[in-house]
Formats: structure tokens, C-alpha cells, sequence
């Protein structure tokens, strides 16, 4: 996808003749494999690319819904007045932000919402915290916006309910990661559950931003989920320089990574699990064996995997619980 998306205006055939890649693209579990294609979607403006990329608009994570605004903010016509209006409506302060932009951008009207009310970003780093929103400045925004829609509401034409995508499943290659006591524990332990592996770096805050909120979901879904930590040393793993989208073979541990705070051992991984009170199994990643197969190169990054042992979602960031809760949901419908 990374490569089409280069070639787009070079050999425009090309998308034509990946169409159906695309559109399989367009579902991929891998978000890292979505972007560009919605970007491929943007780009190519046919009745079935814009399609696919207004769908993009029901999907159960907000950063898929906050990408597929933002590419349609490059292409929108009058047709995507009436799904920006509903979704200022939306949960997440980031979609309501980029459904604003849409409208800003189409209708030539603004109503004060800006970018910087509520970034589109859910990583950070270690670094720094995410800058918090500005939820006055988007509900005041957002309320005009609906008042004015009151009043011109019959100028659009009302759109047909976007029918409901849902990730592709990839199967899930059976693992044995040891524990701090060092119990040897398979993916396919879990059987019949879904699976959520959380990858944590030691020695980075980062990481362990939702660790609250992944008990609150172990203790609300243990009947069909069980959450798994994945804990590794930040000289094990992919690095950001690396690029993106690839499964290495080879380890490009940094010796700057080595000043962590203490190593990834099972001394430390019992100490992390005592101090966070987690209530649920984490394992030791000790080669990267896990952080490769699954590209780790941001924290924390996750990975959801059904029942049946596919893998339905993977993504970098963080997320609410009630997004989990939905992500949940989904995958033990279908």
C-alpha cells in the first residue's frame, strides 16, 4: 500500500488494476496497512473508492474515523455535509474536531473549532503528555454548527446508512512466552476467548498509560476476553527509524536503548505487576520474538485476537474503555 500510494500519479493505472487489493487493504486488522489505503481511496475519487472510504466513518475505533475524515477533508463534497453533522455527535473530542474541519472546508463557515482543540494523536511519548482538549471550545463549535444545520438541513441531500465494515481476520501463529515465575504460557491457553496482547516497554511511561483501564476491561468482559501484558527490554524491537509496515528478521537493538530503567527480567516483571496492582497474565518477551511478528515500533501498541484464533485488530495508542468494550462486541458477533 505505502508503495502504490507513491505511484499514484505516475502510473494512475495501477490503482485501477489493485483495486480489489485496495479495497482488502481498506479492511486490513493492521491500521498501519488502512491509512494508506484510504489515502489510495482519496486519491483515485470514484463512486466505489469514496464508497469504501466514507465507511470508514462506522468503524468501532476513533482513529480510523479521525483518518477517513481527514482524507475526506481533501475530497468532500455536499454529500458529506450530512455525515460530518451526525458525527460532531461522536464520542471521541478528535472526530468531532475533524467533522468540523470537513464542514469548515465544504461550507465555507466557521464556528471556532480548530485542530489544536483536540489533536488527532493517540500516541505519545515518553516525553511528553497529549496536549488536553479544549471540550468548551468543542461543544460551543459543535452547537452552531447543529443550529445551523437546523436551518439548512433540506439544502443536502440525506445520504443512505452506510452499510457496516468489520475487520479482516488474519490467523494468529500459536506463541509460548514465559511468565515471572516462569510458567510457559500458549496463545492457544485461551482458547474459545478473545485475546487482547498489550506490548509494554520497560522503562517507559508511555506504556503503561492504559493500565487502568485494560483491568476495568478485564473485570467487564472476563467471560469472553482475557488481556495479556507483553513486556520487553527497549533495546529488543523494531525501532522508529526502521520504517514501518514490515515483519524484521533481524534485531536492530540500539545500544543508546540499554539506560532503560533495569532490563526486562522476571525480577522486574513481578515487581511491574505487584506496584500496578494488574490483574491480569503478563508475559516476558525476552528475545522480541513477539514484538517482531507484531511490529512494535510505538507503545503501547496492541493486538486483539478472537476466539478462533484470528487476528481481527492491531494498532498503536491509546484507547477508552468503551472503544475496547465495541471492539469486544464486534469480533464475538462475527
Amino acid at each position: 500500500m505505502e508503495h502504490l500510494k507513491t505511484r499514484l500519479h505516475v502510473e494512475p493505472a495501477l490503482v485501477g488494476a489493485m483495486e480489489a487489493n485496495v479495497k482488502e487493504a481498506a479492511n486490513d486488522p493492521d491500521l498501519n496497512v488502512r491509512e494508506p489505503a484510504m489515502n489510495i481511496l482519496a486519491e483515485a475519487r470514484s463512486a466505489n473508492s469514496m464508497m469504501l472510504l466514507r465507511q470508514q466513518l462506522n468503524d468501532a475505533d476513533p482513529a480510523v474515523r479521525v483518518l477517513a475524515l481527514q482524507q475526506l477533508q481533501r475530497v468532500a463534497s455536499s454529500n458529506d455535509v450530512p455525515l460530518a453533522i451526525h458525527l460532531l455527535d461522536d464520542p471521541d473530542p478528535r472526530v468531532t474536531v475533524q467533522a468540523a474541519l470537513l464542514l469548515r472546508k465544504t461550507i465555507g463557515l466557521d464556528f471556532g473549532i480548530r485542530s489544536s482543540h483536540a489533536l488527532p494523536k493517540f500516541t505519545r511519548s515518553d516525553e511528553a503528555q497529549l496536549p488536553p482538549f479544549n471540550l468548551d471550545a468543542i461543544r460551543r463549535g459543535a452547537q452552531e454548527w447543529r443550529e445551523w444545520w437546523t436551518q439548512h438541513r433540506t439544502e443536502f441531500p440525506q445520504p443512505s446508512p452506510l452499510p457496516r465494515i468489520f475487520p479482516g481476520k488474519l490467523p494468529a501463529k500459536e506463541f509460548a512466552l514465559e511468565d515471572s515465575d516462569g510458567r510457559l504460557t500458549h496463545l492457544s491457553d485461551f482458547q474459545g476467548k478473545a485475546v487482547l496482547l498489550c506490548f509494554w516497554k520497560i522503562g517507559s511511561a508511555a506504556s503503561f498509560d492504559d493500565v487502568a483501564t485494560l483491568k476495568q476491561l478485564q473485570e467487564q468482559e472476563s467471560r469472553r476476553l482475557t488481556v495479556v501484558g507483553i513486556v520487553f527490554d527497549p533495546a529488543v524491537g523494531p525501532q522508529d527509524d526502521c520504517g514501518g509496515g514490515h515483519e524484521h528478521q533481524h534485531n536492530h537493538a540500539h545500544p543508546a536503548d540499554s539506560h532503560a530503567d533495569g532490563a526486562a527480567t522476571k525480577p522486574a516483571l513481578r515487581e511491574l505487576v505487584t506496584r500496578m496492582s494488574i490483574n491480569h497474565p503478563v508475559l516476558l518477551d525476552a528475545n522480541g520474538s513477539l514484538v517482531f511478528r507484531f511490529n512494535v515500533q510505538e507503545v503501547p501498541t496492541y493486538a486483539l485476537i478472537d476466539a478462533q484464533g484470528n487476528l481481527r485488530r492491531r494498532f498503536a495508542g491509546s484507547r477508552e474503555l468503551s472503544t475496547w468494550t465495541a471492539m469486544v462486541e464486534e469480533i464475538s458477533s462475527r
